[in-house]
């Protein structure tokens, strides 16, 4: 009797065993799925992070919601608009990419040859994407290298190439006109790029103008290299310290405005397409009206310009450390109910690649 009674109880052991550990492990991979659609997007569990997509855990980032401060309804000062327009009277507009160029991009078929022949005609931009094509992340260690502009555009692809392209004419202007710290240009520049691609990429599986979302995203913080023309109000100095505010509240205490309205008024004045303005003005909304005022065409690619925006600045190499909230009220505007659809494997790898462009340069 007492056998029986110790076997039966070792079996009962045993059942509760296995039981126990198929109930925990089925706890764990429940909670570890949680995590990864968790709304405030946990860098450590992302797709493609345990398969080496080189996109490292950034320190910690602190999140802004720009709808909890109050901003200033005042358009730029009547008096900062001055010295804007006179300073960009001796700088003239960018160069950008010719629209014969242009169309040859927008078509995967096109010639790459054709490609590689107008794209040669200067020696600076070609200079420049052999670089890039040779830089350790398009050219892995012991493979030949990249001579030929022509295996150097296959090797980048369209989207990324006209991204270099964009970077090349626009930065040559930028660099003319601003006073900012060659290091702080760096960064937002680089940033500028990762935006850029991230919008090239949405543009491309949407079927949206490509040269146009990719334009609004290497300017869309177009107006931080024009901030310092601006004398700084000696209200900023007692703010600092009192909180901890957005870069953007920051901008608007010390100027008077944000490079969201600054760089507005320079894409006008160099008579940039109305999309681009809308990109540039309004990729922060602080309010629904703000887009809601906006033609169809330039709402959508503002709302698009923030989400890559706040995308660039979670997964990228370049964020600096903060990202602004997506207002809810974007999503539905994108035919998106959150973000989480777009944080693919594939949109880890393609900001990888934008990154590593970036770095290159």
């Amino acid at each position: 009797m007492p056998l029986k009674f110790l076997v039966i109880l070792l079996l009962v052991g045993i059942v509760l065993y296995f039981f126990y550990r198929r109930f925990a492990t089925g706890v764990t991979v429940s909670t570890k799925s949680t995590e990864n659609r968790s709304e405030t997007l946990n860098y450590s569990s992302l797709p493609g992070q345990e398969s080496g997509t080189g996109l490292a855990s950034p320190p910690e980032i602190v999140s802004y919601d720009l709808g909890r401060y109050s901003w200033s309804a005042a358009p730029v000062q009547a008096e900062a608009e001055k010295i804007l327009r006179d300073f960009l009277k001796d700088v003239p507009p960018p160069r950008t990419i010719s629209p014969k160029l242009e169309e040859l991009l927008s078509k995967p078929e096109s010639n790459v040859r054709e490609i590689a022949r107008m794209v040669s005609l200067d020696p600076l931009l070609t200079a420049q994407i052999l670089k890039v094509a040779n830089s350790a992340y398009f050219r892995p260690s012991g493979a030949p290298r990249v001579n030929s502009i022509h295996r150097a555009i296959i090797l980048l692809g369209y989207n990324y190439l006209r991204v270099l392209l964009l970077e090349y004419f626009f930065r040559r202007t930028l660099e003319k006109c601003t006073s900012l710290p060659s290091e702080e240009f760096s960064k937002i520049w680089k940033h500028s790029i990762e935006v850029s691609a991230i919008l090239g990429s949405i543009a491309l599986a949407r079927r949206y103008d490509v040269g146009l979302y990719t334009t609004a995203g290497i300017l869309h913080d177009i107006g931080k290299f024009f901030l310092p023309l601006f004398p700084s109000s000696q209200e900023f100095s007692f703010s600092l310290g009192e909180e901890d505010l957005p870069p953007l509240k920051e901008e608007e205490i010390r100027y008077g405005f944000g490079h969201t309205l600054l760089g507005k008024l320079v894409v006008k004045t160099w008579n940039l397409p109305p999309e681009i303005e809308a990109a540039v003005g309004y990729h922060h909304p602080v309010s629904r009206l703000e887009l809601l005022d906006l033609p169809p065409e330039s709402r959508k690619i503002a709302a698009w310009v923030t989400l890559a925006d706040h995308l660039a600045h979670l997964y990228g190499r370049f964020g600096g450390g903060y990202v602004y909230e997506v207002p809810g009220w974007i999503y539905p505007l994108l035919g998106l109910k959150s973000p989480e659809g777009l944080i693919t494997r594939e949109f880890l790898w393609s900001l990888k690649r934008a990154s590593s462009l970036a770095e290159a340069l």
